[in-house]
């Protein structure tokens, strides 16, 4: 597998993993470190903040005019329309037509929700004075907006205030039209009305009928008492008759005597005919008396003025037509006289047949006539009594519905009028109203251009500029944090090595004199550590750094000397070529001394007769003094050596040159068990290490962990 593809695979899964592509503790401590660089940066910019805070700064000035609210208007309205109420007037100042109207006069470029919110109303609530506040960032303009817009709103509430005014006024108009349309009708009903049933004033009438009544039953109980003496007067004479018939019966057949046959049968008619003239003239007499009575009432209510002049005239003809009837004239007597002397010459007075109780019998006889005729009169008057009284009770029975009726065509003309009178001073005060120039405010004081201004936002502008320029400086070393990618701390390596880290160390520290190190604490837990990790005797351990300048040697030698002090068999392998430096372990002793290049360019294969024993249990395989080729390290003679290599020692050493300096650390990574990587903290960046670690690992090797060197004590973990 390519290096850089499984360096990749590496970083992929971290991703998928749900892992940050740094640690974010390392991201802290770095800005942390940076903190001197973000102090100053921020005193610069506090120091310019202030500097350009004067002349970036806006002033803000304050404007207002007072008002005095009146409702009333002098008492125009009270009637009919109610002005707004303050609250309502006050929300009428800020509509955007105002705004607009202002803005459009003066010229201004501000939108209207930005004018709308420069502009304050107040009002007191113990009196009516409004307060009109414009905050502005030109004085004059202050002054000007505040006025324009005082102006705006109160010629826009008189406009309303006539607009309104002229509609009320045309709707009092069409309502009165119909009013006086229904109060007309109204008259025309009762006139109609009072016509149809012959009404002048139903209380005096009610009073003349309730008296005619009165008259009318006294009337009738007179005529019942007599009808009753008439009957029983009759009774008596009808008695009186029988036994006189029966006397002049029989004396009429003793003297044998009879009238002439034709002269009683004319005689009978007569009488009939006088009968029926008599029950005529009975009645005429009874209906004339009645008439009279009516007419005497009505006439007296006439007077009075409780009836028409249409009734009373009825009721005074019907009075002349009863009386012509009733009461004979001059003439109408001598014909009665004439009639009377021809009754005499046609039937005499007396017959050759008088007896001697004939002429009482006689007399019985007219008497019995007067009393019939008499009582037929009084029951023609009792009738006609009892109709004139019933139309009298007709009369009142309807008086009630009569009034009522006529009460509410009455009540329905005085609501009509009403209506009307309220409806025409509506009018009027409506039309005064539409003609009312002057507005519900009244203006106290002119808004002027203010000498001061209200507040300035210097001290805003100060800190915006202060906090964001604090904040651009923070942001650019945090930005310089996240761009310096370099592996810095023990969590970024195992971050991306995918290795722990084993041992922190400093170059000071590494290039100490080798009998100056017996304290090296680190070393020897790494020492334990790395025998922990190869477990078995005569492993290979790879010491190998990255780039040059990395101190992989000097940390294969403390290595070397802490596995020899934790009674380790070590023998350390020098891979690399040397350059004229003498080895911390063999000094200038490594000069011109065969080795592990000798031995894998010639035939030799004894290893132990090359072998330096620098203490007793720690051995070095010089490097030699022949080059080895790249390729020679992939053969199986260099296997070969580093198995008789392990069987010298408990733990071989290798030290080889760095990855990215030469191939050979990758090609003996192959014959070697596990690999310890040398880091220099701050200068690799982190694909550097993935790709290093995938290309060991694709060689079969595995990766043991890691030695971090020159570490920042803040970014340290403190490892022992």
């Amino acid at each position: 597998m390519d290096a850089s593809v499984a360096a990749r695979v590496v970083d992929l899964q971290a991703e998928e993993g749900g892992q940050l592509p740094f640690d974010l503790r390392t991201l802290l401590v770095s800005f942390w470190r940076r903190r001197l660089a973000l102090v100053v940066g921020c005193s610069i910019v506090v120091v310019l903040a202030y500097l350009l805070s004067k002349p970036l700064a806006n002033s803000t000035f304050e404007a207002e005019t007072s008002l005095l609210y009146g409702a009333r208007l002098g008492g125009v309205t009270e009637s009919f329309y109610e002005t707004p109420s303050l609250r309502t007037q006050l929300d009428l100042v800020k509509l955007p037509a105002h705004l607009a109207r202002v803005r459009e006069e003066l010229g201004l470029t501000c939108e209207l929700n930005t004018l709308g919110a420069a502009v304050d109303l107040s009002s007191s609530r113990q009196t009516s004075l409004v307060t009109v506040r414009v905050e502005w960032d030109e004085a004059q303009q202050a002054a000007d907006i505040t006025n324009h817009l005082r102006n705006a709103f109160l010629e826009a509430g008189v406009a309303l205030r006539r607009a309104e005014a002229e509609r009320m006024a045309a709707d009092f108009e069409v309502r009165l039209a119909i009013v006086e349309s229904e109060l007309a009708a109204a008259d025309i009903a009762l006139g109609e009305f009072t016509r149809a049933n012959n009404i002048v004033d139903l209380h005096e009438e009610a009073k003349w009928l309730l008296d005619q009544q009165s008259t009318i039953e006294m009337l009738i109980e007179k005529s019942r008492v007599e009808k009753r003496s008439t009957a029983l007067q009759l009774e008596d004479i009808e008695a009186i008759m029988d036994s006189l018939n029966k006397q002049v019966a029989s004396e009429k057949i003793e003297a044998s005597q009879f009238d002439d046959v034709s002269v009683a049968s004319t005689r009978s008619r007569r009488l009939q005919n006088m009968i029926d003239e008599v029950k005529r003239q009975g009645a005429r007499n009874a209906y004339y008396l009645q008439k009279k009575s009516v007419f005497e009432s009505l006439d007296a209510a006439y007077k009075k003025g409780a009836v028409p002049r249409l009734q009373y005239e009825e009721a005074r003809g019907e009075y002349e037509a009863a009386r012509a009837l009733a009461v004979e004239g001059k003439q109408m007597q001598e014909w009665r006289a004439e009639i009377k002397k021809l009754d005499n010459v046609i039937l005499p007075a007396s017959g050759g047949l008088e007896t001697a109780s004939g002429p009482l019998l006689r007399k019985m006889m007219v008497k019995s006539f007067d009393l019939r005729l008499e009582n037929t009169s009084l029951s023609d008057k009792f009738e006609i009594y009892e109709q004139a009284l019933q139309k009298v009770r007709t009369r009142l029975a309807r008086l009630p519905a009569l009034r009522k009726e006529h009460s509410v065509l009455e009540r329905e003309i005085t609501s009509s009028e009403a209506r009307r009178r309220d409806l025409q001073d509506k009018l009027a005060a409506a039309r005064d109203l539409a003609q009312l120039e002057s507005p519900a405010f009244s203006v106290v004081a002119e808004a002027t251009a203010p000498k001061k201004p209200l507040r300035s936002n210097r001290r805003m502008v100060f800190a915006a500029a202060s906090v964001g320029g604090s904040f651009l400086i923070a942001l650019a070393i945090a930005l310089l944090c996240l761009l310096d990618r370099t592996i810095k701390s023990p969590a970024e390596v195992e971050l991306h090595l995918g290795a722990p880290v084993l041992a922190e160390a400093n170059t000071s520290h590494l290039e100490v004199p080798l009998e100056g190190v017996e304290d090296d604490h680190a070393f020897l837990f790494l020492a334990r550590r790395v025998r922990h990790e190869l477990g078995e005797i005569g492993a290979r351990l790879l010491v190998v750094g990255i780039a040059d300048g990395t101190d992989g040697r000097l940390c294969a030698v403390r290595l070397a000397r802490a596995l020899h002090d934790a009674d380790e068999r070590v023998l350390m392998i020098e891979g690399r070529f040397p350059n004229g430096e003498p080895h911390p372990l063999l000094g200038s002793d490594q000069r011109g001394r065969t080795g592990f290049g000798d031995l894998v360019m010639n035939s030799s294969t004894s290893v132990s007769d090359h072998l330096v024993e620098v203490r007793p249990g720690l051995m070095v395989l010089p490097a030699g003094t022949t080059p080895v080729a790249p390729a020679r390290y992939g053969s199986p003679r260099v296997g070969d050596l580093l198995e008789r290599a392990s069987a010298e020692a408990s733990v071989v050493l290798i030290d080889v040159a760095p990855v990215e300096a030469a191939p050979d650390a990758l090609l003996l990574a192959a014959h070697a068990d596990a690999a310890l990587i040398v880091l220099p903290a701050g200068r690799l960046h982190p694909r550097q290490v993935g790709q290093v670690a995938a290309r060991l690992r694709s060689h079969g090797t595995r990766v043991l962990g890691a030695v971090l060197t020159d570490v920042d004590p803040l970014f340290s973990e403190n490892r022992p």
